[in-house]
């Protein structure tokens, strides 16, 4: 499975265009404009309309506001490559489904360490 990390260099343009595509069409079926959608997560229209146009990659901070204000899964934002598997992850809360896309951003060492100490967390509750 393939997490996202917004520094990847292997996101190519075409995943940027598809975040974009996804985020406009949440807020199409809304009928929101896009200055709807900006003042829901606190930015601006040309904002929202760079990120739809994949004219700036989209922080994982802006990310996870729009997948709340969209009330979807992150996942649903993001290009289909990165879906692959999603249904192995139906089972998390969103809360622990954020985590996770949260430590996937982290440097493989911070994950080495970090799954770690979840394991010992785990094995001390058990």
């Amino acid at each position: 499975m393939e997490w996202l990390d917004i520094n990847d260099p292997l996101l190519e343009d075409r995943d940027w265009k598809e975040i974009g595509d996804s985020i406009r069409k949440k807020r199409q079926k809304r009928k929101w404009t896009q200055e709807e959608l900006a003042g829901r997560i606190c930015s601006d229209r040309k904002i929202i309309s760079r990120h739809e146009n994949a004219a700036v990659k989209i922080t994982f901070e802006n990310l996870l506001k729009y997948a709340a204000v969209f009330n979807c899964p992150l996942n649903d934002l993001l290009p289909a490559r990165f879906r692959a598997g999603a249904e192995q992850l139906k089972g998390l809360t969103p809360e622990l489904y954020a985590t996770m896309c949260v430590l996937a951003t982290m440097t493989p060492e911070k994950q080495i360490a970090m799954n770690r100490a979840i394991r010992n967390i785990i094995e001390f509750a058990a």
